[in-house]
């Protein structure tokens, strides 16, 4: 599919998640695509409700993108006034923190909607936080 696309071609992922081989084990998303379109991925992760970014509420993000002049191009396209972007090159731990910040936030929701109380929710998300640094 290379062949199809400009030279200097690049792509942004915002798929949080992993993807299961088959033999076992996970991938990250950005190396799927990277593996199918034979282009530089970078990933763009945030704690962003889809339809907050679009009432212009304040968001913030960060784009993981391996080359620093790539990752301040793209900084320029997404950051608005109201939507704050860091760059940095680590790549692959923005993508792993933003899928793991999912199930997280998953778990918060969960207890939320379970009615046990912020002091649980906090503990939820403390704890998960830890886990994501292990």
């Amino acid at each position: 599919m290379s062949g199809k696309l400009k030279p200097g071609a690049q792509s942004i992922s915002l798929v949080k998640g992993f993807d299961i081989l088959p033999e076992g084990g996970i991938q990250l998303i950005s190396d799927e695509i990277k593996k199918h379109l034979d282009i530089p991925v970078a990933v763009l992760m945030g704690a962003n409700l889809a339809m907050e970014v679009a009432e212009g509420q304040f968001c913030e993000t960060t784009i993981g993108c391996k080359d620093a002049a790539s990752g301040q191009m793209l900084k320029v396209l997404f950051q608005t006034k109201n939507f704050r972007v860091t760059v940095t090159q680590d790549v692959d731990v923005v993508e792993m923190c933003g899928a793991l910040k999912n199930i997280v936030a998953c778990a918060a929701g969960f207890v939320q909607g379970l009615g046990l109380g912020d002091n649980t929710k906090s503990a939820v998300i403390r704890i998960g936080l830890m886990e994501m640094i292990k």
